[in-house]
């Protein structure tokens, strides 16, 4: 409706600034890419609003909104251009420095650990000022939800509930925050709510689908699942051909952490360990696969990572897994003098610990990530933990955890695995 009304206004002036600044917006907010909420392919999105932006700057250099949303274009470019990102936005909050929108985005695009104190002032200070923005409020709960800190999750969404009632977005949040609870039934009904709402939202998408995928609701998991997210799920399933089909026909144009994470999960499942390495190899800078690898995503871990370190070692490569295992290692403490303390977090401790061969570490930080929300039908899925899925300690923090996925199926309604 807004791009509508949008087309509306330029066709009765195309040189007004704030209509092609947010006639921009609207088409990277229906792009398919991460944190949008549409089906425009994202190269599309990108290469349609990018002349509104440049011709909105040409007319007005101090267009707070113009540099806010080339801001956005920039965080969401094929070449991924961080720099030039977070530079249009502070050049956006400089102009004004109360826009909600160019704080928020702002804080997402500082998504590295040593970021997080800046991030969480950026993401309260927009939320303090305007409850109702919602982009803002979602961040803040997960920020919340990384470090565990359950009780401000809580309030802040007690305090949103009150005057927005039971949003979709107040859904979405209850249910990520249930999930991190452990309460995995109870964070289905939520997040199924909001899914209704909206199925194009990816990161109600991703959530959704992982929740459905850890009680073993697989169909609806591929189903609700985002892009790459749905591959392993399928594979699962005993979908196998369906994943490589839907591989084969996925147009990525930035390799994110996130994709790279998700197709490594599969593949490396799949004992792929040689395409994936390839795909790695395919995509790397300066010949140095080690040092191409993005960076870890604000305080969930570096899955990706170890998986990266994993495959490496499988294939031959001693040294270089030897030197993605260290990087891990120092990402991974960063994270934790930050705060990190959640059961992706956790998780991914494990399979450190797994790869390095220490077994008590590995149990430790297991019951942890179980401790923290992690319940799943297929017990710890990552190929990263195959080293030391004979130890009895692992086997039995697995069973626990199928057992509570099947409490949570029983919950649904659903029979048990």
């Amino acid at each position: 409706q807004a791009s509508d009304l949008l087309d509306e206004a330029l066709a009765i002036d195309p040189n007004y600034v704030p209509a092609l600044t947010q006639k921009a917006l609207a088409i990277l907010l229906l792009s398919n890419g991460g944190g949008a909420y549409g089906d425009i392919p994202e190269a599309l999105a990108l290469e349609m609003s990018k002349p509104l932006l440049d011709r909105a700057l040409q007319l007005d250099q101090n267009s707070a909104d113009a540099h806010a949303v080339l801001g956005l274009w920039y965080s969401n470019s094929s070449a991924n251009d961080s720099e030039e990102a977070i530079a249009s936005l502070r050049r956006a909050l400089e102009i004004n420095p109360n826009m909600a929108n160019a704080n928020n985005w702002l804080a997402s695009e500082l998504s590295d650990a040593d970021s997080y104190d800046e991030r969480m002032r950026l993401y309260e200070f927009v939320v303090e000022h305007d409850p109702l923005y919602r982009p803002a409020f979602n961040n803040l709960t997960f920020s919340y939800i990384q470090t565990r800190s359950l009780d401000k999750a809580d309030s802040l969404i007690r305090r949103v509930e009150r005057i927005d009632g039971g949003s979709p977005n107040v859904l979405f949040a209850r249910g990520a925050l249930a999930m991190s609870s452990g309460d995995l039934a109870g964070a289905i009904e939520l997040l199924s709510r909001a899914y209704e709402f909206n199925n194009s939202a990816s990161v109600v998408q991703l959530w959704y689908g992982a929740a459905t995928m850890f009680a073993g609701d697989l169909d609806t998991s591929i189903a609700a699942n985002y892009q790459t997210d749905k591959l392993l799920p399928m594979e699962l399933a005993g979908r196998g051909d369906d994943a490589e089909n839907l591989y084969k026909e996925l147009q990525i144009s930035v390799y994110n952490e996130g994709y790279l994470r998700s197709i490594g999960d599969w593949m490396l499942h799949r004992d792929r360990t040689d395409d994936f390495v390839a795909l790695l190899e395919s995509i790397a800078k300066d010949d140095d696969i080690v040092a191409s690898q993005p960076e870890p995503d604000q305080l969930w871990g570096a899955s990706h990572w170890t998986n990266v370190a994993y495959a490496l070692r499988q294939t031959g490569r001693e040294a270089d897994s030897e030197r993605m295992l260290i990087k891990v290692r120092e990402q991974l403490d960063k994270q934790l003098r930050h705060g990190a303390n959640n059961m992706f977090f956790w998780l991914n401790k494990a399979e450190y610990a797994a790869l390095t061969g220490d077994l008590e570490a590995m149990r430790a930080n297991l019951q942890k990530a179980i401790d923290g929300g992690y319940i799943s039908a297929y017990g710890f899925f990552p190929a990263t933990l195959n080293p030391v899925r004979g130890d009895a300690g692992f086997i039995a923090l697995e069973n626990e955890s199928i057992r509570r996925a099947n409490e949570a199926r029983r919950k649904l309604g659903m029979l048990a695995l």
